[in-house]
């Protein structure tokens, strides 16, 4: 929660400049938040689903609802219809989609290279588990985002191909392990956060506060199944 809190006081600080570069990063944030908030909810917690959203820098339309009567099953509906997002069976769905959609656009958008690295590299981890998991499980083709530095076509073709060592061959070369979730959550980090030093100088240490950032996102929240980089699509 400490890196949550400082990066909203951090965004409300910077200049329109940073916050476009920053904004997409912090929508992922924010999403993370009103999973947690909505899983705080179905438990009866209602002080706890406050506190997950106090401070936030969401639409007021997106979290009144959750003060409210509706259901969950209403809730993720209403939700899932103001994001545009059509139909949704539940939470973890609700969260996956919503957060494919904020790192497609984010993809298309980043100007900064650090930027731009992290958000690559969130992509390909999320890309490359979901293929891994899809080839284990002999699932039906995984739905991939671009945007990564390894072409989603590729991973594509890999799954089609049946290529479960080349896929862990690519996990490895990407982030320095094969693609076993509870890893993902210390090594994407950890492999980000050394490209990101090595992009130059940083005297305000932004890469130290996106690999927080990045560290944050890929780990499983309380009560969640898993964390980000394993959104099944």
């Amino acid at each position: 929660m400490a890196v949550l809190a400082e990066t909203r006081w951090l965004y409300r600080r910077l200049d329109p400049g940073w916050r476009r570069e920053l904004g997409p990063l912090l929508s992922l944030l924010e999403i993370r938040q009103l999973g947690n908030a909505l899983r705080r909810r179905r438990g009866g917690d209602a002080a706890g689903c406050a506190a997950a959203l106090a401070g936030t820098l969401l639409a007021v339309e997106l979290v009144t609802p959750l003060a409210g009567e509706m259901t969950e099953a209403q809730l993720v509906a209403a939700l899932a219809e103001h994001c545009g997002l059509g139909f949704v069976a539940g939470l973890r769905e609700f969260e996956a989609h919503l957060t494919d959609r904020v790192l497609t656009a984010a993809a298309a958008a980043a100007r900064n290279p650090a930027v731009q690295l992290v958000i690559a590299g969130l992509i390909d981890g999320r890309n490359l588990l979901t293929v891994q998991k899809q080839l284990r499980w002999d699932g039906p083709e995984p739905s991939l985002l671009p945007g990564g530095e390894v072409p989603a076509r590729r991973l594509a073709a890999l799954w089609r191909q049946g290529e479960v060592t080349a896929v862990a061959a690519l996990a490895q070369r990407r982030f320095g392990l094969a693609a076993t979730g509870a890893a993902w959550a210390q090594q994407v980090p950890a492999a980000l956060g050394q490209r990101l030093r090595r992009l130059g100088p940083d005297p305000l240490e932004f890469s130290l506060l996106l690999e927080s950032l990045c560290r944050y996102l890929v780990s499983a929240p309380a009560g969640a199944e898993t964390g980000m980089a394993e959104a099944t699509p």
